[in-house]
């Protein structure tokens, strides 16, 4: 007798997704769809995370250029304070 190679297959097909006409249990059709409503939820939150992570970057280089904006501004201001002080002891000199 010749013995013929045993059919494989998935699981499913072994039980039943195969063929026609049949339908899957309601149960595993609603958590196969949550499952996958899961991950979309899971990549969506990734999504969002990483735009959270980029305009957290940029907010803190917006105050890093700020923070050196005021500090050039005050040691400006030194300068001028300097200057004008200079300007001032000239000023009380005149009319003795």
């Amino acid at each position: 007798t010749t013995e013929r190679p045993s059919r494989g297959g998935s699981l499913l097909h072994k039980f039943g997704r195969g063929h026609a006409g049949e339908e899957l249990d309601p149960s595993i059709v609603q958590a196969r769809e949550r499952v996958m409503g899961a991950e979309a939820a899971e990549k969506e939150a990734d999504r969002v995370l990483e735009m959270a992570r980029r305009e957290v970057r940029e907010a803190r280089e917006e105050v890093k250029r700020l923070e050196l904006e005021a500090k050039e501004e005050a040691r400006l201001a030194k300068i001028k304070q300097y200057h004008a002080r200079e300007v001032s002891k000239r000023g009380k000199a005149l009319g003795r």
